[in-house]
């Protein structure tokens, strides 16, 4: 996995440890990492949902095809998950099983 912005000062004085599933992630606060990506890679929250955990897994995409996938904590620390580039959007499937 790349992380994009390890180098992004501003990030890197709000990096916290959060437990071994992340411990190479980069985690820190939420609203830092949301204006970070819009600013750097203009990626904007596309899709959200419920982790087992409480907390929450939001997807961020560009039109340019760069995507990060972030997971903030019930406490609010968030971390990315992955990120990467060439994120498609497809069609969306019927529920109708004649279609």
């Amino acid at each position: 996995m790349r992380v994009r912005f390890v180098a992004v000062p501003a990030l890197l004085a709000s990096i916290v440890a959060v437990g071994p599933v992340f411990a190479q992630s980069v985690c820190g606060e939420r609203a830092a990492f949301i204006r970070q990506l819009s600013n750097a890679y203009s990626e904007l929250p596309r899709a959200v949902g419920r982790v087992s955990n409480g907390g929450k897994l939001e997807l961020l995409t560009s039109h340019d095809g760069s995507w990060t996938m972030l997971i903030t904590m019930p406490d609010g620390v968030a971390c990315v998950a992955a990120s990467g580039e060439a994120w498609e959007e497809l069609p969306a499937l019927s529920s109708d099983p004649e279609a």
